[in-house]
């Protein structure tokens, strides 16, 4: 049977099962004081983000879509895992183009969401403009696996989350904190020696899960970059 792909945010079409899938960097700390930081960002997370129990720390490529299986699909899993295999295969050209890099998370940034601002690590533009360039192309490979919703054409700004603030005070609390145990600052601010959270980027992940699941996604399918 075929899989019906859409927009994450939309109708469950009926007589179908959801699952949801996307692509991620999961963060890689390089060396021992990265590692350090690493497990701080978690701490900080623990405190602070409310989808700390569903995702390890990560930067995403392809935000969430839908895949709907027809209920009476007798190996569900199996019709989910050829439309990844499928988009994997789209993936992998791209992937051995780019060469795996460091990115170094180093300032702190917020956007605004309907409930509360998302507290966030970055990389300067200059850290972060190969992980923008392969996200392009990903998006361009994968676009007719994925919906329109999820194809990021412009904009795309690589981030890590730290957590969700609901006023200025949460806002400056989060902030403290990232200062302090991850040595970030804000973007008007002068750079730092060995600052932020350095990171290896060497292989982007496919993960699913249930739409219906709370818990952690469950990863798929790993691709490695050029060495």
């Amino acid at each position: 049977m075929e899989v019906v792909v859409a927009a994450k945010k939309g109708c469950h079409p009926p007589h179908m099962r959801a699952y949801t899938a996307l692509v991620v960097v999961l963060l890689e700390p390089l060396g021992a004081t990265a590692e350090r930081r690493y497990q701080a960002l978690q701490q900080i997370r623990h405190a602070h983000d409310a989808a700390y129990t569903r995702w390890l720390p990560h930067l995403t490529l392809i935000p969430p879509y839908q895949l709907h299986v027809p209920d009476e699909d007798p190996e569900p899993l199996a019709t989910v895992s050829r439309s990844l295999d499928a988009l994997a295969q789209a993936l992998m050209p791209v992937c051995a183009k780019h060469m795996a890099h460091e990115l170094n998370l180093s300032e702190l940034h917020s956007f605004r969401l309907r409930r509360y601002h998302n507290i966030h690590l970055r990389p300067t533009r200059a850290s972060g403009a190969p992980l923008v360039t392969l996200q392009r192309e990903l998006s361009v490979a994968a676009s007719s696996h994925i919906p329109r919703s999820a194809r990021r054409r412009e904009g795309f700004v690589p981030h890590a989350s730290l957590g969700q603030s609901y006023s200025p005070e949460d806002t400056a609390h989060i902030q403290e904190e990232a200062r302090r145990w991850l040595a970030c600052r804000l973007p008007s601010e002068p750079a730092q020696l060995d600052e932020g959270l350095r990171v290896s980027i060497r292989q982007i992940q496919i993960m699913y899960k249930t739409s219906q699941q709370k818990g952690p996604y469950t990863l798929w399918r790993e691709l490695s970059l050029s060495r």
